[in-house]
């Protein structure tokens, strides 16, 4: 199993695209320049018995998946790409956004996510706090979003701003060896040399 937390979430959504983390949480899953297959990742892991989910908050997005032992390494190849090479290619991005919408019209009578947004609503309108999370077609589907996934991307999914927690059979070690040998290395950092990051 493994989850990987990035702590960035939908507070920071560009205020002419509420809910583009969402989005971006969604996009992730579909294909990557090493596995271009939109749907790799979640066939390995159902090929192999395992299971994958993701959600957005308002301060992280948090990606986790399970599977059997043997199958980890392979998870984890793909897993990782998500953070480092993703496609986001036209066709997944309106398929991706009719999800999100149906997402968000689910939500629309449950009490729980009433009571949220209730509390945006009351609270002061220039905190981004008071802005809609979710997204849906009307705030999403524009002809910048794509362009803005991939800024998205490129300033937050960075290693500064990530958790990573892999549990396996391995030694601690061989997880840590493990770790650089799928890639989890090759994820992009926004800190320069000599620059300490204090967000």
């Amino acid at each position: 199993a493994a989850s990987l937390c990035v702590n960035i979430g939908n507070l920071w959504d560009p205020e002419d695209l509420p809910g583009l983390a969402h989005q971006l949480e969604h996009m992730v899953f579909c294909g990557s320049e090493k596995y271009p297959a939109e749907n790799e990742y979640s066939a390995y892991l159902s090929e192999n018995g395992g299971h994958s989910n993701a959600f957005t908050s308002e301060e992280n997005t948090n990606y986790y998946f399970e599977i059997g032992a043997k199958h980890l390494e392979g998870a984890l190849e793909r897993f990782v790409q998500f953070f480092i090479c993703p496609l986001m290619l036209e066709d997944c991005t309106a398929r991706e956004l009719i999800a999100i919408n149906n997402e968000n019209a689910k939500n629309l009578n449950n009490d729980i996510w009433r009571h949220a947004q209730l509390q945006k609503e009351l609270c002061d309108e220039n905190h981004p706090f008071h802005h809609f999370g979710t997204g849906n077609k009307e705030t999403l589907d524009k002809p910048n979003a794509r362009e803005a996934l991939f800024v998205f991307h490129e300033k937050y999914y960075s290693s500064e701003y990530m958790g990573l927690v892999i549990l396996g059979t391995e030694s601690i070690d061989e997880l840590e060896k493990l770790m650089f040998k799928v890639g989890f290395d090759k994820i992009r950092s926004g800190i320069k040399d000599g620059e300490n990051n204090n967000n």
